[in-house]
């Protein structure tokens, strides 16, 4: 059921950009890119994973080894995922070898195990609530030094390789793209279900999201391109696998970490960019001067405090940039910088326990907020607010899975969101959610 590792050969190959490697030579594997364009104290590697050692799934109760059911319902998955970390020991061979680890996510859904509360919401389609991946081959590119590497890694077992069929056409076309609720008389509905609750003291803020979906025929690779070429943000993400397709524009971090010092970097407000350089400084100007989104700011800064504070040395965990403003290609946003300490009784997965699923796309308290969108929202968010990661026991990067969308027997899921507070303007929240995924509207 675990691995061991065998052997390890690194090689430096030629350093070009990691989506255009990428394209040249890998897509159509069982293969898996991270990547992103940002400042190098966040951007600094890509990461590349391809021909499958080992896929790891947790579906229906059961975690399931290469479609063989490994480990029964009652069994203790937060035990299982440290060991499987423990296991994970990149970080006692030299770089570039310590960069790599296991790739995979935890579905938002995955709420179940680490809040112990059980869905109510419709099942828009069949998807894991973690899978976890290693490879036999690696690629890391290293962007602040421009040099880039191939990390061959034999097993100490026979593993028989999965591929994906290769696909033909490097095109892709959509039909029937819509939302869930066409006249979003649903969605603002909801909204007001939410200021309900709030004016009742349940929650102080709630992350509300809304679903659009689409057939959808061709090369996922080829839509992340698009995407990517639109807005190369930081946390992006292409997943092939024989089962799904993941193509992830992210801009948020959720937890990064080296050794036991970890950060996270929660984005709340957002604007949209100015046609014009006087449009554009107003709106970034208004985002900034918002007192309802420094509120939600503030509010989400402070529960991820808490969260931080669980598994962290007492006085460790500081707010080191209150609100900061970042600019991408179709928004501006807003994020605060929290960083501590673990202690060392603690690894990564206590981590993920004490703080998923994200406090910027649930709400404030987190636990009752939860609860309120499984009753508020129609639909299993799935993959979208949980997270991307790759690490090893001394290496973790992670982003929230947002502007995001999956491909799954021929269809297209893309959600967007964003927070309601008693101040919210129903219609305003619904430009806002729009404004998210315009990227993915254009390129679509």
């Amino acid at each position: 059921m675990f691995f061991t590792i065998k052997n390890i050969e690194t090689y430096e190959i030629h350093y070009i950009a990691p989506e255009s490697f990428f394209e040249e030579n890998l897509q159509n594997n069982y293969a898996v890119l991270l990547t992103g364009k940002e400042d190098l104290d966040i951007a600094s590697f890509s990461i590349i994973g391809v021909d499958i050692a080992y896929d790891y799934k947790y579906f229906n109760n059961h975690i399931l080894l290469k479609n063989s059911t490994v480990l029964t319902p009652n069994y203790d998955i937060k035990h299982f995922l440290k060991k499987l970390l423990e296991k994970t020991d990149f970080d006692k061979y030299k770089y570039p070898v310590n960069k790599i680890g296991m790739i995979g996510f935890f579905s938002y859904d995955f709420f179940q195990i680490t809040e112990k509360i059980k869905l109510k919401t419709l099942e828009p389609y069949d998807f894991p609530l973690f899978n976890i991946l290693f490879f036999k081959k690696y690629y890391l590119f290293d962007h602040r030094e421009k040099k880039a590497f191939e990390i061959r890694i034999e097993y100490g077992d026979k593993i028989d390789t999965k591929r994906k069929k290769s696909t033909a056409s490097y095109k892709y076309e959509l039909e029937n793209f819509l939302p869930e609720d066409k006249k979003n008389s649903k969605y603002f509905e909801q909204v007001k279900k939410v200021q309900y609750h709030i004016r009742e003291g349940d929650v102080y803020e709630l992350n509300l999201t809304k679903l659009f979906k689409a057939s959808f025929f061709g090369n996922g690779f080829s839509l992340f391109k698009k995407i990517y070429e639109a807005n190369n943000a930081p946390f992006s993400a292409y997943f092939s696998t024989p089962d799904y397709e993941i193509v992830s524009n992210s801009p948020e971090l959720f937890f990064r970490a080296k050794d036991n010092f970890i950060e996270t970097r929660p984005i709340k407000g957002t604007a949209p960019r100015g046609k014009t350089k006087e449009e554009d400084d107003k709106l970034k100007e208004n985002l900034m001067n918002s007192t309802k989104e420094e509120a939600e700011l503030f509010m989400i800064t402070d529960l991820l405090r808490n969260d931080m504070n669980k598994v962290c040395k007492i006085g460790t965990v500081i707010v080191e940039k209150e609100k900061a403003i970042k600019k991408y290609q179709n928004v501006w946003q807003q994020l605060s910088v929290i960083k501590g300490e673990l202690r060392t009784e603690f690894d990564y997965i206590d981590l993920f326990f004490a703080a998923f699923p994200g406090g910027s796309i649930t709400g404030c308290p987190k636990k009752r907020a939860i609860e309120l969108i499984d009753e508020i929202e129609k639909y299993n968010r799935k993959l979208y607010t949980g997270t991307i990661f790759i690490m090893n026991r001394n290496f973790l990067s992670s982003n929230i899975v947002i502007r995001t969308a999956i491909i799954i027997k021929n269809q297209l899921f893309l959600n967007s969101g964003g927070a309601i507070t008693i101040d919210s303007n129903p219609k305003d929240e619904l430009t806002e959610l729009r404004t998210k995924i315009d990227n993915f509207f254009k390129v679509l």
